[in-house]
């Protein structure tokens, strides 16, 4: 191969081994994991020291930093750059490059002979890939596909630009295998963290019942102590009046044998009827101890982990649908349970049950019966309310182990097209969301506030400290804090249980544009960034964890279901909700209903397993399955009972009424 065409080659390979950091050869080159670009082991530790100091930390201990070519963020393993990948195909073409570069400088090239003829080679043979003379072509490679040196070059460059193409597309594929393991390594990590907070709170709760277990048990010891001490002192204290009584006659006879003839046959009769009548009072007295020196407390034996949790008053409760929690539908459901009979009281026992509403106080018949002898009991009931009830069952007038059992009863989808009541006076209704005392928090556009209000919208106060410019979404963590995503200032702001600013993430390094839907789920702030087209993910103290997805349109709101692992997404001008695997963020499927025109806002029933998606265009109410099997519509467009226009955003209060943004008629409507 001549000069011409090796420097063609070398130079169309430069931009691939050159670092972007130092601007020379790489040496040592590292393959960072997200995007597959490559710089020198030096140049990488240079920027990861620089980032440390940046953060605030210190020399030697390397911090993230964004990728020098397209600025990708890069975590080093372990904090440390030596633990990157070696960039093995990088740096075996660039040994190669160097070694050929050498070979020319040391011996500049001449023109080449024929191996045959020792002649000037002026073609080249491509069926033999050998350098050839004139006369080579006419005898002994004759009939081969042949050209000159200068045009075979050419074709030659061709064929190595084809190849190198084909090497990028196979190195894309090996950098796209790559993110599928990150991906699956951040599923095995928040897989960890949900097997680790579920072992904590098992041995937590087991550890609540063991001391509820003592406390019943060293209270039953001290009760059983304190009676056989009291039947022993009572019995001490008949024998002590009795061996006063026996000291008494004894001392009346030694007195008597000293008295005159006259007066012992007196005294005779007396003293022999009061020893007779002693000694009768004497043998009614227990010469033993009346109590066994004993104590009967028994330690049941616990034969597993979950029999143990629950056997605190002696008998075993098992719930079919899941512990602690029955769900029941209107007119329909029933509990299981099951009673071991650990100690004799329990043979034969009586079971009792009902089922109070926490939302008007009424009592509700349960039916217990017999299913499978003295083992399996089921307890019916037809519940005519909505919203939260308290199951109470006893066997024996004691409440079994874990009671009372809340039930949360709903209603079939089909029956939401009937409005409770409607919450006038909310200026531009945006979204909305409850807290743990069930006070409604809303984002009104028309005055740039969020108030807060009873569920039947009476304002108590709002969220103070801050002048919000453009709130859009809401939403409240497990401590009651809020966040509020203004869009008109870019931002996130995060507001304590009592309602005060508390800090933004304009303050940090979070890049916001236009934020829009807000949900808070366990430690995680999910934010539609609305005008960069990504989920974000952020931490409760407004740091960036990740951009969990990347879209096509801008995001309004969003969803997500915990049972199912997985994050719905509305965009404008869609007809469709997006689905995503809420790991990894990859799309899973698509939400869609041939009526359904501009979804924006969303609402998951965990209860029912249902998705409420609103329409903003066709003012309707859109109910699906978790999967996208649509189950029902309910709503229409206008300003009357069961009209809407221009709705938003929803929210599920504790008893399962679903209250919907109506942003233009400035109300909110409750079904």
């Amino acid at each position: 191969m001549n000069s011409h065409m090796s420097k063609v080659i070398i130079d169309s390979l430069e931009p691939d081994i050159t670092c972007p950091v130092c601007l020379g050869r790489l040496v040592s080159p590292k393959l960072l994991p997200r995007c597959g670009h490559c710089c020198c082991v030096r140049c990488l530790r240079q920027l990861a020291n620089a980032a440390a100091a940046a953060a605030g930390g210190t020399a030697g201990e390397p911090a993230p930093f964004g990728c020098p070519t397209c600025g990708k963020e890069v975590a080093l393993p372990d904090n440390d750059v030596e633990r990157l990948q070696n960039a093995l195909f990088v740096g075996r073409l660039i040994d190669t490059i160097e070694k050929r570069t050498s070979l020319q400088v040391a011996s500049p090239q001449s023109a080449p002979l024929c191996v045959e003829h020792e002649v000037q080679a002026k073609m080249f043979c491509f069926s033999c890939n050998q350098l050839v003379c004139s006369e080579c072509v006419l005898y002994i490679h004759r009939g081969h596909p042949y050209e000159k040196i200068v045009t075979a070059s050419q074709k030659c460059i061709e064929t190595l630009a084809q190849r190198a193409d084909s090497t990028r597309e196979l190195r894309e594929g090996i950098m796209f295998a790559l993110s599928q393991v990150d991906r699956r390594r951040e599923e095995i990590a928040d897989l960890s963290d949900a097997v680790n907070r579920s072992v904590k709170k098992t041995f937590d709760d087991m550890g609540k019942s063991l001391r509820r277990r003592k406390d019943a048990l060293l209270t039953d010891l001290a009760t059983l102590t304190k009676h056989k001490l009291s039947c022993l002192e009572e019995q001490k204290q008949a024998l002590a009046a009795a061996i006063g009584g026996v000291d008494d006659l004894i001392s009346s006879c030694q007195k008597a044998q000293l008295l005159s003839d006259i007066d012992v046959v007196a005294a005779y009769r007396k003293l022999v009827s009061e020893a007779v009548s002693q000694k009768e009072r004497c043998s009614n007295l227990c010469t033993e101890p009346s109590e066994a020196a004993n104590i009967g407390v028994k330690l049941w034996s616990v034969e597993s982990f979950e029999e143990m949790v629950a056997s605190q008053t002696g008998m075993y409760l098992s719930d079919a649908y899941g512990p602690g929690l029955v769900r029941a539908e209107v007119g329909k459901r029933a509990a299981y349970f099951t009673v071991r009979p650990v100690t004799p009281l329990l043979q034969n026992p009586t079971i009792t049950a009902n089922l109070t509403s926490l939302v008007d106080s009424s009592v509700v018949p349960v039916t217990v019966v017999s299913k499978q002898g003295m083992a399996m009991y089921e307890a019916s009931y037809h519940p005519q309310v909505r919203g939260r009830h308290q199951l109470n069952i006893e066997v024996n007038g004691n409440p079994v182990s874990g009671n009372p059992f809340p039930v949360y009863v709903s209603i079939p989808p089909s029956q939401l097209k009937k409005q409770e009541r409607v919450v006038g006076g909310v200026a531009g209704a945006l979204h909305l969301t409850f807290n743990s005392r069930q006070q409604m928090l809303v984002t009104e556009l028309g005055g740039n506030v969020v108030s807060v209000r009873s569920k039947v919208g009476k304002k108590m106060s709002q969220l103070s400290g801050r002048r919000l410019v453009r709130p859009w979404g809401v939403g409240v963590d497990e401590e009651d804090c809020a966040y509020v995503s203004e869009e008109g200032a870019h931002c996130l702001s995060k507001f304590d249980a009592e309602g005060r600013y508390v800090k933004s993430s304009s303050e940090g390094t979070v890049p916001l544009d236009g934020p829009r839907g807000v949900r808070v789920v366990g430690d995680w702030v999910y934010v539609c960034d609305g005008n960069n087209r990504c989920i974000k993910v952020l931490s409760r103290e407004l740091e960036l964890v990740k951009t969990l997805v990347e879209t096509d349109k801008m995001p309004s709101d969003v969803a997500v279901s915990l049972p199912n692992r997985l994050l719905y997404v509305t965009q404008s001008d869609s007809r469709v909700v997006e689905v995503f695997a809420l790991s990894t963020g990859t799309h899973a499927f698509t939400v869609e209903h041939a009526e359904m025109q501009q979804p924006s806002g969303l609402c998951f029933d965990s209860c029912q397993m249902l998705l409420y998606v609103a329409d903003f265009s066709n003012y309707g109410v859109f109910v699906f399955r978790p999967n996208g099997e649509f189950v029902s519509k309910f709503c229409r467009s206008g300003g009357g009972m069961g009209e809407m226009a221009q709705l938003w955003g929803m929210a599920l209060d504790e008893d399962g009424f679903l209250y919907l943004c109506d942003a233009k008629n400035s109300r909110i409507m409750v079904y």
